[in-house]
């Protein structure tokens, strides 16, 4: 595991013909419905992660809007907790161990992890950006 965290991309100037063309062919191939989007991300995360990794990710409170909090992340959460632009993980905070809480992907912000997680990461950010 490299020993330092990297920032996952969240902004992009415009979109990216490489990676809309990989996310059609690869992720969402033959996907409809929203359901069948979510199910086609569901499963690309679940396979390009390389689980676990730690991650800072935001755990805003309504008196810290920006705060983050260092997490192990163990895996994906249940298909039933995830959706359309809506994907989730079980992680471990380091402030509380033994126990994993529900984390929405979207709100990592640094990864301590290899190429591929970071990657996959990357391409949900992108997909999911504003």
């Amino acid at each position: 595991m490299p020993g330092e965290f990297i920032q996952i991309r969240r902004r992009w100037s415009g979109e990216d013909a490489g990676l809309e063309d990989y996310i059609d062919e690869k992720i969402t191939v033959d996907a409809y419905t929203e359901s069948e989007i979510a199910l086609g991300w569901y499963y690309y995360l679940e396979d390009h992660l390389s689980f676990p990794f730690q991650a800072y990710i935001r755990t805003a409170h309504l008196e810290h809007p920006e705060m983050y909090s260092l997490v192990t992340v163990h895996r994906m959460a249940g298909t039933d907790r995830c959706a359309y632009r809506q994907m989730w993980v079980l992680g471990e905070p380091s402030t509380c161990s033994k126990r994993l809480f529900h984390f929405a992907l979207s709100d990592i912000q640094q990864v301590k992890a290899g190429e591929q997680t970071i990657e996959a990461l990357t391409n949900w950010k992108y997909w999911v950006r504003d």
